[in-house]
């Protein structure tokens, strides 16, 4: 994962680009194969931004967002993103490929994330996923191209990929940071996870967490996946780091 500009209080996005690839691990393509995704997180919303709004409507209508989280008032941000996933089956060579394997699958996205951290405790995440599964999402050209410049056998089942169809996906997570030894910033700390996706594409509940020791832990909730992979989010506060750098 690389995250992009200096971690400065003045910094005015941050952008981060993932990349996971099961061939970088495993020389090989099987089941959930290749993901992408690049986001922009922005600052910290003005207490009169048109962002606000959202926060305020689903704060009416469920129990998150509460502006009386923390002592003090909690901090808002949003992000935007783009992404793709491929899936693919065992064996690329078969054509047509093995029925009771997992299909030949493209998955492309743009989404918006609503971040709200609270007292330095707790982050809470709302997502939504936009996208198509199929042909338009170009799995076969780039899994292809891929394979042509590293000098690997083409994938011959392509041609029975799922077919096009919109999906879309929804998202709500909550994290809690708990310091476990050292002062918050430096130590060891643990991020117990709960949260739910419902859509077309995905549907699931996880409950998990993070056990980290490092240093400026205080600056996020755990490093950006892509789902399903538990995971930390896009939120990061360079304000929270103990100097420039953290691990």
């Amino acid at each position: 994962m690389l995250r992009r500009n200096a971690a400065r209080a003045d910094d005015k996005d941050r952008t981060t680009l993932l990349e996971e690839n099961d061939s970088l691990y495993f020389n090989s393509d099987k089941h959930y194969t290749q993901g992408l995704r690049i986001s922009d997180l922005r600052p910290d919303l003005a207490p009169d931004s048109v962002w606000q709004r959202p926060f305020a409507w689903l704060g009416n209508l469920a129990p998150i967002f509460s502006p009386n989280a923390a002592p003090s008032a909690p901090k808002r941000r949003y992000a935007l993103f783009l992404g793709q996933s491929l899936f693919t089956p065992k064996n690329l060579q078969l054509k047509p490929p093995n029925p009771r394997d997992r299909p030949y699958a493209g998955w492309a996205y743009l989404g918006a994330s609503l971040l709200q951290e609270s007292g330095g405790r707790m982050l809470e995440n709302l997502e939504i996923d936009l996208g198509v599964v199929g042909p338009l999402a170009l799995g076969d050209p780039v899994q292809q191209t891929w394979h042509r410049i590293i000098g690997d056998a083409r994938a011959k089942g392509w041609g029975y990929q799922l077919h096009d169809e919109p999906g879309t996906m929804i998202s709500y997570e909550r994290f809690w940071r708990r310091p476990l030894l050292g002062d918050g910033g430096r130590g060891v700390d643990v991020v117990p996870q709960i949260g739910a996706t419902v859509g077309n594409v995905m549907t699931y509940g996880d409950v998990g967490g993070q056990l980290r020791i490092g240093k400026g832990l205080l600056a996020d909730y755990g490093p950006v996946r892509v789902r399903p992979a538990l995971s930390g989010t896009d939120y990061f506060d360079a304000d929270k780091l103990d100097g420039d750098r953290g691990y």
